[in-house]
Parts: C-alpha cells; sequence; structure tokens
C-alpha cells in the first residue's frame, strides 16, 4: 500500500467527524448514544482519569484488546425493512413536513447490495485504519522495524476485514511484509478458549432479552409515534418498530455516507435516550450481566487475557477482532460493572454506569493494560479500558491511578470461572475437556490459519 493510500485512508472519518464537531456547542451528540448502532466515539470518562496519564513511576508493558469489528453496511434482514419501508413510502399518498419533510425523497444508502451487505463500510475504513494508527502511537516502545505483528480475527469476513484494515494502520506500508491476521475457527466446543465466538458453541446459549425490551417500547415509543405521525399530512400511517428503524437509520446511514443523516434530525434528546436504553436493555438481558449463563460466554477467554499479561513473553501488545456481543460478554466479565443495579425495564436508570452505547458502539473495544510501576507502589498492576476510558474495577482500584493488582485481578477473574463452572457444564455438554492451550500464547493449532493483510 502506497503513501497516497494511506492518506486517503486517513481521511475517510472527516466528513463524519466534522458533522461531530458541529455539534460540540450542545451537550448532547444523538450518534453516541444509539447503543450498537452508534459510530465509533471516545466513550466519557467515568473515573476522571486520562488514559493518556500514566500514574508517575509507571510504565505501560503490556496491553490486549479484542474489538468489534468496525462500521458496516447492513445485514441482509436489516436491509429488507429498510426496502419494505422505503416501498411503503412510495406507496403512499402523503406530505411531511418539520423535521421529515425529507421523508419522499429518502431511499436506502446502500447503492450495491450484493457486494456491500454485511461488509465493512467506508467509514468502518477510517475507523480501523486509525485505530492501528492510534494504538502505533500509544505504545511506540512496543514496536521496531523489524517487528511482525500479528492480530486476531474470528473467522467471519468482517472481522478478518477489520483485522487487516487494522494492521495497515498499525504498521502503514509494512503491513504486507510485517503483518498477519491469525483467523480463529473452532467447531469444537470442547476446545473454547479457542474461539473468539463461544456463544456459537454453546447449545444453553439463548438471547432472552425480549421480555424487557418489548416492556420498555410500549413505554418510551408510543408518545414518539404520536408525536411524529402529526408531521404526516395523508395516507402514510408510522407503525412503532419504524420509529425504532429511523433512529437506527441515524447511525448506519451517518457513518455510510460520512455525513449526518436527516433521520438523526428528526428526533428529541429525551426520545433518543428512551432508544438508547432500550438498547442497554437488550445487551444487559441478552447476553450481558443479566443474562446468567448466556452472559458468562467469554469468562475463560478474559482469563486467557489475563494469564497472558503475566506470562514473560516480550511482545507488548495484542489486538483481536469479533462481534458486538462477544465485547458485551467481555465487558460484563470485567468487573467494572459488579454490584451494578438490575436495569428497570419500565423506567430509565439516569445513574447508571452500563451504557452499551459506550460499550459495544461500532469498533467498541475492550483493553487490558499491565502497569509495571516502581516506588511506593511498587508492583504489577492492571488498567482496565472501554473505548479509551479507564474503568476502575469494583472493589479493586487502590493501586496507581485506580488500578488493580495483577495478582488481586487474577483472582477476581479466577473466583469468577469458579462461580460459572466449566464451559461444558453450563452449556450441558458432554465428554472431557481437553488441555486448554490459548491461540494468544500459541498459533501452532489446527484451527488458526494465518494469512497476509
Amino acid at each position: 500500500m502506497n503513501i497516497s493510500s494511506l492518506l486517503f485512508l486517513a481521511s475517510l472519518s472527516t466528513p463524519l467527524a466534522a458533522a461531530e464537531a458541529s455539534d460540540s456547542k450542545k451537550d448532547f451528540n444523538i450518534l453516541h448514544h444509539l447503543g450498537g448502532n452508534s459510530p465509533w466515539f471516545p466513550a466519557p470518562s467515568i473515573s476522571g482519569l486520562d488514559i493518556n496519564t500514566i500514574p508517575s513511576d509507571c510504565k505501560v508493558s503490556k496491553a490486549i484488546y479484542t474489538s468489534r469489528h468496525a462500521s458496516r453496511f447492513p445485514d441482509p434482514g436489516a436491509y429488507n425493512e429498510w426496502t419494505t419501508f422505503h416501498q411503503k413510502i412510495q406507496n403512499a399518498t402523503f406530505e411531511a413536513h418539520g423535521e421529515l419533510s425529507f421523508l419522499k425523497s429518502w431511499k436506502p444508502v446502500v447503492e450495491y447490495p450484493t457486494e456491500q451487505l454485511a461488509q465493512l463500510s467506508i467509514g468502518g475504513w477510517g475507523e480501523l485504519f486509525n485505530f492501528g494508527a492510534t494504538l502505533r502511537r500509544r505504545y511506540l516502545a512496543f514496536w521496531t522495524p523489524e517487528s511482525n505483528k500479528t492480530v486476531f480475527a474470528n473467522n467471519y469476513p468482517r472481522t478478518i476485514s477489520s483485522a487487516q484494515l487494522f494492521l495497515h494502520g498499525y504498521l502503514g506500508p509494512q503491513a504486507s511484509a510485517h503483518g498477519t491476521v491469525a483467523v480463529v475457527t473452532s467447531s469444537n466446543p470442547l476446545s473454547l478458549s479457542n474461539s473468539l465466538a463461544p456463544s456459537d458453541l454453546c447449545p444453553m446459549y439463548h438471547d432472552n432479552s425480549d421480555p424487557w425490551a418489548t416492556q420498555w417500547d410500549a413505554i418510551y415509543l408510543p408518545p414518539i409515534l404520536e408525536r411524529v405521525q402529526k408531521l404526516i399530512k395523508g395516507d402514510l400511517k408510522l407503525q412503532q418498530s419504524e420509529i425504532a428503524l429511523g433512529m437506527y437509520l441515524c447511525g448506519f446511514e451517518s457513518q455510510i455516507t460520512g455525513k449526518k443523516s436527516e433521520w438523526c434530525g428528526v428526533w428529541r434528546e429525551q426520545e433518543v435516550r428512551g432508544y438508547e436504553y432500550r438498547q442497554d436493555l437488550r445487551y444487559w438481558y441478552g447476553n450481558g450481566s443479566g443474562a446468567g449463563v448466556s452472559g458468562s460466554m467469554m469468562v475463560e477467554y478474559l482469563g486467557d487475557m489475563v494469564a497472558w499479561l503475566d506470562n514473560g513473553e516480550d511482545e507488548g501488545l495484542k489486538v483481536a477482532f469479533t462481534h458486538d456481543g462477544q465485547i458485551n460478554q467481555l465487558a460484563s466479565a470485567l468487573g467494572v460493572f459488579d454490584g451494578h443495579a438490575a436495569l428497570n425495564p419500565r423506567k430509565i436508570m439516569e445513574n447508571r454506569t452500563y451504557k452499551s452505547s459506550n460499550i459495544t458502539p461500532m469498533r467498541g473495544n475492550v483493553a487490558l493494560e499491565r502497569m509495571d510501576c516502581t516506588g511506593k507502589a511498587a508492583g504489577k498492576y492492571v488498567r482496565v479500558i472501554l473505548n479509551d476510558a479507564v474503568y476502575p474495577v469494583v472493589g479493586c482500584q487502590d493501586g496507581p491511578g485506580k488500578s488493580c493488582e495483577l495478582e488481586k485481578y487474577q483472582a477476581l477473574v479466577k473466583e469468577k470461572m469458579d462461580k460459572f463452572g466449566s464451559f461444558q457444564e453450563r452449556c450441558g455438554l458432554n465428554g472431557t475437556a481437553p488441555v486448554r492451550k490459548s491461540f494468544l500464547v500459541d498459533l501452532d493449532q489446527a484451527f488458526v490459519s494465518l494469512i497476509k493483510p
């Protein structure tokens, strides 16, 4: 990849960034409150700590990031909803006013469905290139001209593409020569530690969030529908599901086109916060802290992350790519939300720290850093980071910068693993689990294949 190509990739996010900057004088940016449908943004601090400020007498000796794929085009099912809605609009006789005055001329922004559906968008390319460049700058000491960089990807087109584009941002023109993507494929549920999507291997995994989410739908959607319907004169009658679709379109159209979607201007702040809370309920009860077994799928992988932080391997940075469900499962296991009150399906919990927009936006990521400190606080510590925001571990934040002593964090993670029992037990699988060999430290395994960026 030549320099002009790299400069092109670096500029991909500029139009949307400018659109976001135009809201800088306001307290509310809709693109930061769409749950899993938000383009990536740095999460707001809940700790008062700056990720770029390392505590005195400390240095980051290792860091491991697990990221969702970047912004993408819709999946086929979602795209069918877009086209069905578009056809309904075209078949109706109406006039739309105010914030909906664009409705008659609206059409889905996917130009080539066969090639684009479910794939990364141009906005996603920019997110990934910038992600790679950001980590290169953040951890300068982890790279030398002779460095080879391997990143990991779940065996799915958009996660593999995410890993490849990340490497171009991290390594620049040297990506093809010095970068490798390790694609992790595991169809054996007895070797779940070698999977970046273990829920696919668990028969007991079920997303049971609907009872909670539908309760909230019945509360927050009707008033929005009533208000918006008054902007339409004619025979076009909107449904509650189409109100939610309009908020979904705000996020997707903005990152696909690189400019803020007209749909974003339809919704009032409190209406968007209702949509965001719906996303929170979906993730909390679907595969998070309120989901029981279904929220435990990434506990073993977290154990592997912590074990890698404490081993003697020289490489200072690991990066892996997977999907939003796995990011939510991993974030829920970290200990930063331990003791968090269960989300109320009938009223927004204003003081909650669990917000899906800050956890699982497009390209949302979870990171653990090992800090080696000297002086009065000499020792090894873990710092937890979600989308560039430092999240203290509940009950373990006495170290420098509210970090957790590595040994104590290892014990906390082991306690979680013991609580849930083995993957085989909680997933109702028979058979004896083999010796666990994590792909993070052992690439010479049958389910790992290597490709170039």
